[in-house]
């Protein structure tokens, strides 16, 4: 996936999509990351943004992975900051 194939998704990402791949990144902060169903994962961006149609299941894989891991390691040593309700 290229940088501005990235960006660009990032740039259409709206709430309700955001909140879907925060919500699976969070999961995968608690679970066994094997688990993740790239395919599906993939399969819903697309329903929601037909440009993602692009994204190597790979790619998503490894960038949800990467995700996860960044935000285990924030998590740990204290660097996230929480929404205030």
């Amino acid at each position: 996936m290229t940088l501005r194939c990235i960006l660009f998704l990032f740039s259409a990402l709206d709430e309700i999509v955001l909140s879907y791949v925060t919500s699976i990144a969070e999961e995968l902060t608690q679970d066994d990351v094997s688990g993740f169903d790239g395919d599906a994962f993939v399969e819903m961006l697309t329903a929601y943004l037909p440009q993602a149609d692009n994204i190597e299941v790979g790619d998503a894989v490894r960038w949800m992975t990467g995700l996860a891991n960044s935000l285990r390691n924030a998590k740990k040593h204290g660097t996230i900051i929480k929404k205030k309700n």
